[in-house]
């Protein structure tokens, strides 16, 4: 298991010890509610990752196998995930250790960002004025997170 999963994993139960203690403390509902998330979010990430970086085939435990960065690692779980399944992502253990990344190459210039401002600004005025502002709100940040996890496989 990879060191990040490890953290999360700690996080997680660091955290199911703080609600359970949490909870007898102060009997307090919504806080308790709030740390459980926090367990089931880190939980959720271990699980997920682990699945997505288990060796699917003896192919892809070859030590030819090209290094990527964590950048290009967690897009091509994205693309896994996305239905952009490609040969150059093969998943299994990284060979390098998980730390050491190589340089990546970042886009020079995106429109993501400004759209997912906007986004914000549309689902913050939405919950003051209505649903007529929020419901494309959530659109435009849909979009805008599809737009924004794929640009590293079209660059």
């Amino acid at each position: 298991m990879v060191e990040e999963l490890r953290f999360f994993l700690r996080i997680g139960v660091f955290g199911a010890l703080i609600a359970i203690i949490y909870w007898f403390v102060s009997y307090e509902e919504a806080g308790t509610v709030l740390l459980v998330g926090i367990v089931v979010a880190a939980g959720f990430f271990v699980i997920a990752a682990a699945l997505s970086l288990a060796p699917k085939s003896n192919t892809d435990l070859t030590p030819e196998r090209k290094a990527r960065s964590g950048i290009g690692r967690m897009a091509g779980i994205f693309d896994r995930y996305l239905l952009y399944e490609d040969d150059q992502d093969s998943g299994g253990e990284p060979d390098e250790a998980p730390l050491a990344l190589d340089e990546d190459v970042f886009p020079e210039s995106s429109i993501w960002p400004l759209t997912a401002a906007f986004a914000a600004l549309l689902v913050g005025l939405g919950l003051v004025y209505g649903p007529w502002l929020w419901i494309p709100g959530l659109a435009v940040a849909m979009a805008t997170t599809y737009g924004w996890v794929t640009q590293l496989h079209t660059t």
